[in-house]
């Protein structure tokens, strides 16, 4: 009986040895040890569990190490893409600084061109005559002065002299 007893006690520590050391690989590789390997011993069926352990280990591995590689390609293209945005909106702020420079520059100078054209249009109503003073030398008459713009390149003028009175409409543009 006890003979019985020692050989199956030694048995089963050659069936359980094998598993025990399985498992105890199958763990270490669940904790991300993809390095190790099952140990393959003897000719039984437990060698061909850890043969084709260590064979589809070696495919994930492969299919591990691919995914890296295509995450470090991928991880480059989207560094460089954003590089190029980058470069591209750095480009595009120059230019509208640019812009905003020469839009404040012909601001100015729309302003300093509508100031001096007011003063000539000033200077234009003070030298035409008032209506007034056509309405006393032509009472049937009326003027009709309307610039297109703010000032006019034509103007009118009448004076009276011997008890003449003349009238001239000038235009001074050279277009019309």
């Amino acid at each position: 009986i006890i003979a019985v007893i020692f050989l199956i006690y030694n048995k089963t520590r050659v069936i359980t040895r094998p598993l025990k050391k399985l498992v105890s690989n199958v763990n270490r590789i669940a904790d991300g040890n993809l390095d190790d390997r099952a140990e393959v011993e003897g000719n039984n069926e437990i060698t061909k569990l850890s043969e084709h352990f260590n064979f589809m280990l070696e495919k994930i591995e492969g299919y591990y190490n691919d995914l890296d590689l295509k995450v470090q390609e991928r991880t480059a293209e989207v560094v460089a893409q954003k590089e190029e945005i980058q470069a591209q909106r750095d480009s595009l702020a120059d230019k509208n600084e640019k812009i905003e420079v020469a839009y404040r520059q012909i601001e100015d100078q729309n302003k300093h061109i509508t100031d001096s054209i007011r003063y000539a249009k000033r200077i234009q109503t003070a030298i035409l005559q008032p209506d007034d003073f056509v309405k006393k030398l032509l009472p049937d008459s009326f003027v009709l002065y309307k610039p297109k713009d703010i000032v006019s390149g034509d103007f009118y003028w009448v004076s009276e002299k011997d008890n003449q009175v003349m009238f001239s409409a000038v235009d001074c543009t050279g277009h019309g």
